[in-house]
């Protein structure tokens, strides 16, 4: 009988913890499985910030956590590296950042929630003139893409790919 909470087949001798709907087996280096799950997120720490994700993107290494490539510290674990939205809470030693700041940040994990706490630090704040979707979704194709340019000059060509983004749970690949 296959585990009704992960990708596992063949295994039923392993536990789950079916508050949070995660697989400790995950940890064999598996597949690990994702599942949706709710979780108190709390209020910020000292230098801590709170953001409602607007929109988040999805990189190439969240496939590397996703089949054990890219090992993460510890399961469960949120995945995702990528997001851009709005600040809803701020720490009192927290300076230059106020509720209701568009911000975005880069390979922070923890992007795949509707909220995380985050340094500020890791944050950039964002134009008026770039939404969610461009924000969430452009840091590491601009620095994979920068890395890449060794003898970049005038009359060289230069070619750009595109991305796609997941909107909605029920978007899937």
């Amino acid at each position: 009988m296959p585990c009704q909470f992960c990708d596992i087949k063949q295994r039923t001798d392993h536990e789950h913890d079916t508050n949070k709907q995660h697989c400790p087996a995950d940890a064999s280096g598996a597949t690990i499985s994702i599942g949706i799950y709710a979780e108190q997120i709390g209020l910020p720490k000292p230098h801590e910030v709170l953001i409602r994700h607007e929109a988040i993107a999805l990189n190439f290494v969240d496939l590397l956590f996703r089949n054990s490539s890219f090992p993460l510290r510890q399961l469960p674990a949120i995945i995702g590296v990528e997001a851009a939205g709005v600040i809803e809470s701020v720490d009192s030693e927290v300076i230059g950042w106020a509720v209701g700041d568009r911000v975005g940040y880069y390979f922070s994990i923890e992007a795949y929630a509707e909220q995380r706490l985050i340094d500020p630090r890791q944050l950039v704040k964002l134009p008026d003139d770039i939404n969610f979707d461009q924000a969430a979704s452009l840091p590491a194709k601009r620095l994979t893409g920068r890395m890449l340019v060794k003898e970049a000059s005038p009359f060289k060509l230069v070619i750009l790919y595109s991305y796609m983004l997941l909107r909605e749970p029920s978007d899937r690949l």
